[in-house]
Parts: structure tokens; sequence; C-alpha cells
């Protein structure tokens, strides 16, 4: 596992704050709209394993495997600092705008057995398509 903490945050959320992990706490910082790019250049930098999963959740080759598929992917998940012994980058949630009904029907293939699944479409969550689709795992 590659513990350049600095060089990872930066790919991540473009900068490096260490304040931002709550020393002290929980000492994990959340991000959002993470693109399969960044997820495999975290996965290729070993940053990230590919058969890493949040608890039940799929693997991120798996989530990556759908993304390869599917335009419109993007990833939620949380960093753990270099503070503790579990450093590590986790994806537990894999989200999907579009307006392909195929692609719907394939994430709940995919992803319907997340903790929580939810299809909304034409409304705020949507962001401009028609569909949005949201899988999370605890």
């Amino acid at each position: 596992m590659n513990k350049d903490i600095k060089t990872r945050d930066e790919m991540i959320f473009g900068n490096y704050i260490p304040e931002r992990y709550g020393y002290g706490g929980g000492c994990t910082r959340s991000f959002r709209h993470m693109t399969p790019e960044t997820a495999r250049r975290l996965v290729e930098d070993d940053f990230m394993e590919k058969d890493e999963a949040q608890n039940y959740g799929p693997t991120v080759e798996k989530m990556l495997e759908f993304a390869d598929q599917f335009p419109g992917v993007t990833f939620k998940g949380y960093t753990v600092s270099d503070q503790r012994d579990d450093y590590r980058v986790t994806l537990d949630a894999i989200e999907l705008s579009t307006d392909d009904a195929t692609a719907v029907a394939m994430f709940a293939q995919y992803f319907g057995n997340a903790d929580e699944y939810d299809v909304y479409s034409e409304n705020e969550y949507a962001d401009g398509y028609k569909y949005h689709c949201r899988a999370w795992w605890d």
C-alpha cells in the first residue's frame, strides 16, 4: 500500500490539509464525485486495492467494470489517515446520471442489493439527466 498521503489526497481532493482529518477523532475524510479515471489511477498507484470492498458491497474492480460500460458514473467514499493502522481509500457508493434506461436496468442488476438503493427520475438529484441512480453500502 502506497503511504504517500500527500499525493493520494491531492489526487482525490486537489489538496492535502492534515487538519481535515480531525486528528484525535475518526481520522477520515469523505469525498464525492470521484471519477472512474481517478479511481483507476489510485489502483494503479497502489493507493487502493482493486479487490477492496465496503463490507458487503462490490469490489472496486466490479464498480470500475460497470463504469467502463456506462458513462456518467461517479463514486463516493472516504479516506483514512496515515495516523491509523487501517490507512486506505474506500468506495462506499456508486452513482450514475444518465438518459439511458438500459444503463439504469444494468445498474439495478449490478448494485440492486445495496444497503441503500435509489433511482430518481427528472428531479433535483438527476443533474439534468432523465435518471440518477445511487447505491450505498454501510
